[in-house]
């Protein structure tokens, strides 16, 4: 009989959800996945999940969503002057939840992009 220990689920669990990240970039903005390719894609979103943690945000929208602002902010956008704003909102204690604020952030920066598409990272750094 298998037996697949509670350790090794949240395991499984947290590929599942990078790979659905790692999905969903790629097919929101396919030139620029292609751009850093497979293995940068897959440092990318680890990293930004490892921030996304040190925010304390464990859902795997949230998770995604983080993920998102920073392929089109880049990691380590809350420190970054050009991004202050960001960095303001996601530590502003007034969201009753993560996921409002990240969602806010995420539909800012969309629009901020769609203005100026010059904005848009050409690169993403991971």
């Amino acid at each position: 009989m298998l037996l697949i220990r509670e350790a090794q689920m949240k395991v499984f669990e947290q590929d599942k959800t990078r790979l659905w990240i790692e999905e969903y970039l790629r097919s929101s903005y396919p030139r620029q996945a292609a751009a850093i390719g497979p293995l940068g894609l897959e440092e990318f979103v680890r990293a930004a999940i490892r921030s996304a943690r040190a925010h304390r945000l464990v859902e795997a929208v949230e998770l995604r969503k983080y993920s998102h602002i920073c392929f089109l902010l880049g990691l380590g956008f809350e420190d970054n002057p050009a991004s202050a704003w960001a960095g303001k909102m996601i530590r502003d204690p007034k969201y009753k939840n993560a996921a409002s604020c990240l969602r806010v952030i995420e539909d800012r920066v969309v629009k901020l992009l769609k203005k100026s598409p010059a904005a848009a990272p050409a690169k993403v750094k991971s």
